[in-house]
């Protein structure tokens, strides 16, 4: 394994504490968590797989991706980092723009 896929599957196995820190309040439903719940009991369109061969996966509905064809913004445990933590799943360094979907 790489670095980077070491990290990924990292994360995955510590996935639900990787969601208490960086989306305090997130709800689990089945399969699925879902990472912005309202008061009023809607779940939110940010959903995130909590079990199965897709766990670590999630996608925002609301929010449109910068990937041509693609209508929400979506990717694997490290861009889920990077999307907490910036507003979007890739991150710049410097001029280089490095895609975090993994």
């Amino acid at each position: 394994m790489t670095d980077t896929a070491d990290l990924i599957a990292e994360l995955a196995i510590r996935l639900e504490a990787l969601l208490d820190t960086l989306t305090p309040g997130w709800v689990r439903r089945g399969r699925r968590g879902y990472l912005a719940p309202q008061p009023s009991g809607d779940l939110g369109s940010w959903q995130i797989e909590v079990s199965g061969s897709d766990r670590g996966k999630w996608v925002r509905y609301s929010q449109a991706s910068d990937r041509p064809g693609r209508s929400c913004m979506g990717g694997g445990p490290l861009g889920l980092v990077a999307y907490a933590l910036s507003g979007e799943a890739t991150w710049s360094a410097g001029s280089r723009r490095v895609r975090l979907g993994a």
